[in-house]
């Protein structure tokens, strides 16, 4: 990187509630060059989303490892498109600096990174010498605060999964990797579906029309999961809405938003507006989507054979 990134600070960046999130700083020694990454790191937001951006930290001793890079599911689609091409290849390149320690903000940041929504900002940061001779970090402020919805932080070398980019090898295939179990897949899912549709999954669980709409679509035979993954899509599907654009618009956007959306609290829940049908049809393609993932989608396309074959396999 020209810019000559040779540290990380640390911030907390309080908003209109009084609350606060934490703020990573890139901080380096060529001002030009720093701006032109953070130039580059806004135009990847804007064609794919909040989670355009990666980043993964390692505990590395006394100190760290960080790896910042373009989230490889986001490179492939803004390369390739959605759908478009079978199993394609990426190749990325990633910034990796090993700093020698860390602070406590960085043990507290790991913590705060645990839970399944932890946006975090980043910012670029001019290292400079104050009068005494000592370095300190100078704000960029007039370059935009990017928001991302987390960053990885690993405490210990088992910590970091297969598929990191700090584990070395391939990451970021979007196949369901050998040896993975349904109930690994379940927990994923578990933990992915609240984070970024609070409000549904809350209506969904608390509330009567919730509860009667689950228990009208078990006479179908599907499981409570298979209809919050349903109406999350739809919902998605729903934002995504693009008028008169082209109809690869509607896709580009909906995978747009499955990269980086969270749902807001002032945004409205309707299960009204979503018909049985429609709630059977997304049930049908979403397990349709798994099944070619794990290499078992069957003959016909009705959702009964997709039910009977993701029982067979262990994901119902």
């Amino acid at each position: 990187m020209r810019a000559d990134v040779n540290a990380v600070g640390y911030a907390l960046v309080r908003g209109p509630d009084g609350g606060t999130t934490p703020m990573l700083l890139l901080t380096g020694a060529h001002e030009g060059p720093l701006r032109e990454v953070f130039d580059l790191f806004t135009r990847w937001q804007l064609l794919s989303g909040p989670g355009a951006i990666q980043i993964e930290i390692a505990f590395d001793g006394p100190g760290f490892r960080i790896a910042v890079l373009p989230d490889a599911r986001s490179l492939r689609w803004r390369c390739c498109g959605f759908g478009n091409v079978s199993r394609p290849n990426t190749f990325n390149l990633a910034w990796v600096k090993g700093i020698d320690t860390h602070s406590d903000f960085l043990d507290s940041l790991a913590d705060y990174g645990r839970s399944p929504l932890a946006p975090v900002y980043l910012g670029a940061a001019i290292a400079q010498i104050d009068s005494n001779g000592q370095p300190f970090a100078c704000d960029l402020d007039d370059v935009p605060h990017l928001l991302l919805p987390s960053v990885q932080i690993y405490r210990r070398p088992e910590d970091i999964p297969a598929g990191a980019f700090l584990a070395g090898g391939d990451a970021g295939d979007d196949t369901i990797p050998s040896g993975v179990d349904p109930a690994t897949v379940a927990a994923q899912r578990a933990w992915r579906l609240p984070s970024i549709m609070p409000k549904a999954i809350h209506v969904l669980r608390h509330t009567e029309s919730g509860r009667q709409l689950v228990d009208r679509l078990a006479a179908d035979d599907v499981a409570r999961w298979q209809v919050e993954q349903a109406i999350a899509n739809l919902r998605l599907a729903a934002l995504a809405e693009v008028g008169e654009a082209p109809p690869h618009s509607h896709w580009m956007e909906t995978h747009s938003l499955r990269l980086g959306h969270i749902e807001l609290a002032d945004q409205t829940v309707d299960l009204g507006a979503m018909t049985i049908d429609d709630i059977l049809d997304q049930i049908r393609r979403d397990t349709r989507f798994l099944l070619r993932r794990i290499g078992r989608c069957p003959a016909t396309e009705s959702l009964a054979a997709g039910q009977a074959a993701i029982r067979e396999a262990g994901y119902a």
